[in-house]
C-alpha cells in the first residue's frame, strides 16, 4: 500500500462508513479521510475516535502487511483491549462472564475502550 494523502480531518457532505468500525459518519460531521493505492486508488474514511484510538493503542505500528490496518485488525484490537479492560475490572468473576463478554457487540466493546482512555487523559 502507497499512501498518497495522510490522514486529514475533513467535513462530510454527505452520509460515509467508517472504515475500520463501519458505523455512520453522518453529513456534516468531522471525519478523517485519507487516500491510497494497493491495486487502485481507494480513500479510507474514518471516525476522528476510531482514528485516535488506533494511534492511542499503537496499532498502526503493529501493521506487518501491504494492507496497513484493516477493519479486521482494528477490530480484533479493540475486542482484545475490551476483554483485557473487563479482565483488569474483575479479575475474579472474568472467567465466568466471559463467554458472555464475547458476545457484546463490537460498538459496545468500541464505546467501552474509548471511553476507558478518555477517562484516562482526564487524570493525567
Amino acid at each position: 500500500m502507497i499512501t498518497l494523502q495522510n490522514s486529514t480531518k475533513t467535513k462530510a457532505v454527505k452520509d460515509h462508513e467508517c472504515n475500520f468500525c463501519g458505523g455512520r459518519i453522518p453529513k456534516g460531521h468531522h471525519y478523517m479521510r485519507s487516500s491510497h493505492i494497493l491495486d487502485t486508488v481507494y480513500t479510507w474514511k474514518a471516525h476522528e475516535e476510531c482514528e485516535e484510538i488506533a494511534i492511542r493503542l499503537k496499532m498502526y505500528d503493529n501493521c506487518d502487511n501491504d494492507y496497513g490496518l484493516t477493519e479486521e485488525d482494528f477490530t480484533e484490537e479493540i475486542t482484545s483491549e475490551y476483554m483485557d479492560l473487563m479482565h483488569k475490572m474483575n479479575p475474579h468473576v472474568f472467567p465466568v462472564f466471559k463467554p458472555h463478554l464475547e458476545m457484546v457487540q463490537f460498538r459496545y466493546k468500541l464505546g467501552a475502550v474509548i471511553r476507558h482512555y478518555k477517562q484516562l487523559d482526564k487524570k493525567e
